[in-house]
């Protein structure tokens, strides 16, 4: 899997991102779209996979202070679920952070995939659950060294 990534709004890799993100957001979680477009498009870095091509999965990061990145918007097309695909997003992120001097990441992680993010060395911030968009969450990080 390749992945790209883009800050640019107007760049294909981003259009791929947003149509990741309506079938995995809007469609699936009937999530509004009003939520899942949001004033952060502009300031964030996006990443999309690819397979062959074809744009498969996405995340956004959003600097939150020069060494705190906060990862948004995970998500993997429903045909490609269980091939590890987020496993290899997620390695690519920490290598993206490490490449700009992030050292640590935060995640809001709906409470299904809370054991996926721990098995790669997320913490839950404390026990506090909460609904963003209509799902239950919880927040976690991650400090990595540079």
């Amino acid at each position: 899997m390749d992945i790209l990534w883009t800050t640019h709004l107007e760049d294909t890799i981003y259009k791929d991102a947003l149509s990741i993100r309506s079938a995995v957001f809007i469609t699936e979680q009937e999530i509004d779209q009003a939520i899942e477009i949001d004033q952060n498009e502009t300031n964030c870095i996006h990443g999309v996979g690819y397979i062959n091509g074809q744009p498969v999965c996405t995340l956004r990061l959003l600097p939150q202070s020069a060494h705190h990145l906060i990862i948004q918007r995970v998500a993997v097309l429903k045909a490609y679920r269980h091939q590890r695909l987020g496993l290899k997003l997620m390695i690519a992120v920490e290598e993206k952070a490490k490449q700009e001097n992030y050292s640590k990441l935060s995640l809001s992680a709906q409470l299904p995939v809370i054991p996926f993010y721990q098995k790669l060395g997320y913490s839950l911030t404390d026990n506090s659950t909460y609904k963003k968009a209509g799902i239950l969450h919880k927040d976690m990080y991650k400090i990595i060294s540079l």
